[in-house]
């Protein structure tokens, strides 16, 4: 008889607890999903971030690459600037002041 109600009593607390364990694994198993997603976005959002970085750095390199580009064709520039102002000044003189004595 004691052993009879004991079985019962192991039962009536036992039902309970795996119920409850049963509840608790499948919150625990939903928590773990939510911390996944968590954890996905987590890593999405240092992916976007690691490409927008790259990005910068990217416009970072041709930035510095056009100024060096500039730094390397300014002297040819100038140049060309001079030969510019030089044609334009042969331009003034001759149509200015040859043409001007030649003909006055």
């Amino acid at each position: 008889m004691m052993m009879m109600m004991m079985m019962m009593m192991m039962m009536v607390m036992i039902i309970p607890l795996l119920l409850l364990s049963r509840l608790l694994l499948l919150l625990l198993h939903t928590q773990l999903l939510l911390l996944l997603l968590l954890l996905l976005l987590l890593l999405l959002l240092l992916l976007l971030l690691h490409l927008l970085l790259l990005l910068l750095l990217l416009l970072l390199l041709l930035l510095l690459l056009l100024l060096l580009l500039l730094l390397l064709l300014l002297p040819l520039l100038l140049l060309l600037l001079l030969l510019l102002l030089l044609l334009l000044y042969y331009y003034y003189y001759y149509y200015y002041y040859c043409y001007y004595y030649y003909y006055y």
